[in-house]
């Protein structure tokens, strides 16, 4: 059996998520929503593989492990 983790996604994330959407949908909306559509799967992911990605600098400041995802795609 697979364990499932809470997954939370902070409104800064999501607002630099539009942001860099945005950004590239100026020069190719195609790729805007593949890299979204990429992004969200990433995401996703942590619910089933958090421990891929490292402890957020903040970690500290919580009782639950706190970890950070980085996601860049080369846009053609």
């Amino acid at each position: 059996m697979v364990n499932q983790f809470t997954l939370v996604i902070e409104d800064t994330a999501y607002a630099d998520m539009d942001e860099a959407v945005a950004f590239i949908a100026a020069r190719n909306p195609d790729a805007a929503a593949r890299w979204l559509a990429g992004v969200e799967r990433a995401i996703l992911s942590l619910t089933t593989f958090p421990e891929r990605c490292p402890l957020a600098p903040k970690n500290d400041l919580f009782p639950d492990e706190i970890r950070e995802l980085f996601y860049r795609k080369e846009l053609e």
